[in-house]
């Protein structure tokens, strides 16, 4: 692991339980010198990234806010993807949500809301389970082959416990079939009293960047056109592909252009 890697595996230290630690904590946790663990928590201070505390105790710092607002205001994920959000609201009554893959996780970035929101656990920011939920599973079923092995050799019992098979060769079989429907209806797998049809999104070069979920009442999804609904959601998994395939295709012509 580089040395910037281990730097910012402090980050992945913080979470919802664990807010605040200090160095000797965080030393102990990842292993580090207390010589390389001060140098890394000064860099980090530095950055803005993590902040200090009296008593010693460090948090998230408030460069973290800073980025936030980037992703909100300048993202172009969330820029082409906002008003086709808003499309499928209007069409549906339901909420949408908008998520990021990153590395081997999944994450609501963006939500725009129906006329009555859902409650539901995993809003904005918050990690979803990797084999529970549509959101979550229409993006993993279209991960490259190598990352899906390497999720699920870490993480085979609960691949089991959410019914997505015991063995590698039934777990591959069920992403298949996800991606030959090409979306993903998850009926209170998260929270009880919605159901979720989700469908993915990708980069030009086909890369699976996430998942575009319209969420619903088990109340309403009853008395709604379904098929209507699962048309809804791949429309517009498909519009914000196309706009990010546009943007990009824009930005090379430009640099082309200006060589």
């Amino acid at each position: 692991m580089s040395t910037g890697a281990r730097m910012l595996a402090i980050l992945d230290a913080f979470s919802e339980t664990r807010p605040a630690w200090t160095v000797e904590e965080i030393c102990d946790e990842l292993s580090f010198t207390r010589p390389t663990g001060y140098r890394y928590v000064r860099e980090l201070c530095n950055a803005g990234l993590i902040l200090r505390l009296t008593g010693g105790m460090y948090v998230v710092g408030p460069r973290i806010l800073e980025l936030d607002l980037l992703i909100r205001s300048r993202d172009p994920l969330l820029q082409v993807a906002h008003p086709i959000m808003r499309d499928v609201v209007d069409q549906s009554g339901g909420d949408v949500l908008l998520a990021n893959v990153y590395g081997d996780q999944v994450m609501n970035v963006h939500r725009e809301y129906g006329p009555t929101p859902a409650s539901i656990s995993y809003d904005r920011g918050r990690p979803l389970p990797m084999f529970r939920g549509s959101t979550a599973k229409a993006a993993l079923a279209f991960m490259p082959r190598i990352q899906l092995k390497r999720i699920y050799e870490k993480k085979a019992k609960e691949c089991n416990r959410a019914g997505l098979g015991s063995t590698w060769k039934e777990f591959r079989a069920a992403m298949a079939a996800i991606r030959r429907d090409g979306y993903v209806i998850g009926q209170g797998e998260l929270d009880s009293h919605v159901i979720g049809i989700a469908a993915p999104i990708f980069a030009e070069d086909e890369r699976i960047l996430g998942s575009l979920t319209l969420i619903v009442s088990k109340v309403h999804y009853k008395i709604m056109d379904q098929t209507r609904l699962i048309e809804l959601v791949l429309e517009a998994s498909r519009r914000t592909t196309a706009a990010l395939s546009r943007i990009s295709k824009s930005k090379t012509a430009q640099e082309n252009n200006a060589r």
